[in-house]
């Protein structure tokens, strides 16, 4: 097995990197100075826009996106997709990835509190090279909540609960992706979503997506999510947890507000990649998955709701008394 020093020596990423950021200098550069080391030869630089409600924003954003051309300091091809107006998480990612895979075939994309391993580079170039053609992988995952402990048999699992959270894809999975969910009820009817999450977690992540679905929720991975299960795709989960997630328990999160629940210690994979003995779903991998990070999320969820109709209960209660 070879060190990531030896397989990053000489070797340069070719495949196209697209970069999310907005207005969090201090985590953007981070991010940024990963990718640097990995020296992409296309960078696709994805911004919002500033929202007119938040003043000084506008001077942030601008003096950001300058800051992140700066410190492209290699040989690249960059393709500033840089928005004049917000449009939001929803819209944003959705465009962006969209306007990288209009022009690319294979893109992997970092957003701006994402910090990744060296190996995660080379690990997403080597698979999305290894499962072009494979029309059931619909991406392929940096991160692994559970880590080592979890995969017994390889680099890496093909699973039915991948992460975005640093990931790459192909335009041949993207382009089935449908945020408006158009297929919604069919799912619902032929209950899609229970067959990848069980009777009891499925019915719970159904009314998660019935949010995305109703425009409650401003999201758009759970429409991608969503879209995969409608046609029956997979994901690809590494060992070991290749990234660590910054953008817990701050301000200016969107969806990671509070305290960080999952563990996020990294270690470098070997390479050469060793494929799964069975091309299928790992289904120990799922099994363990659902037992220690599916029903701790949507044991606190639980929680938070009871939580949040008691208060709403009582401060109705104070209103009429």
């Amino acid at each position: 097995m070879k060190g990531i020093k030896k397989v990053m020596s000489g070797w340069r990423l070719t495949t196209p990197v697209t970069f999310i950021f907005f207005n969090r200098p201090d985590t953007t550069m981070q991010v940024i100075s990963c990718i640097r080391a990995a020296k992409p030869k296309k960078l696709y630089l994805v911004s919002d826009g500033p929202r007119t409600s938040r003043s000084g924003e506008k001077e942030i954003v601008v003096q950001l996106r300058q800051t992140v051309e700066r410190a492209i300091d290699w040989d690249c091809e960059v393709h500033r997709d840089y928005a004049e107006v917000n449009m939001g998480c929803h819209k944003r990612m959705r465009s962006g990835i969209f306007n990288t895979l209009a022009e690319e075939e294979t893109t992997i994309i970092i957003e701006d509190d994402i910090i990744p391993l060296p190996c995660f580079f080379p690990y997403c170039e080597q698979l999305l090279e290894r499962y072009r053609d494979d029309e059931r992988i619909f991406y392929i995952s940096g991160n692994n909540l559970l880590s080592g402990e979890s995969v017994q048999d390889g680099s890496y699992v093909i699973s039915r609960y991948p992460s975005i959270w640093g990931w790459a894809t192909w335009r041949r999975a993207w382009e089935k992706y449908d945020d408006s969910m158009v297929f919604w009820e069919k799912v619902k009817k032929e209950g899609c979503v229970r067959r990848y999450y069980g009777e009891r977690f499925g019915e719970l992540f159904e009314k998660q997506l019935e949010c995305a679905y109703s425009g409650e929720r401003d999201t758009w991975d759970y429409q991608w999510e969503a879209t995969r299960m409608y046609y029956g795709g997979f994901g690809i989960t590494p060992k070991y947890n290749l990234i660590d997630n910054i953008g817990f328990n701050r301000e200016d999160a969107t969806h990671t507000q509070g305290g960080c629940m999952y563990d996020f210690t990294r270690r470098e994979l070997p390479f050469p990649l060793v494929g799964p003995t069975h091309e299928d779903v790992d289904d120990r991998y799922d099994k363990l998955y659902i037992k220690k990070i599916v029903a701790r999320e949507f044991e606190r969820l639980y929680f938070w709701g009871k939580v949040r109709y008691r208060l709403r209960k009582l401060f109705r209660g104070n209103r009429s008394s």
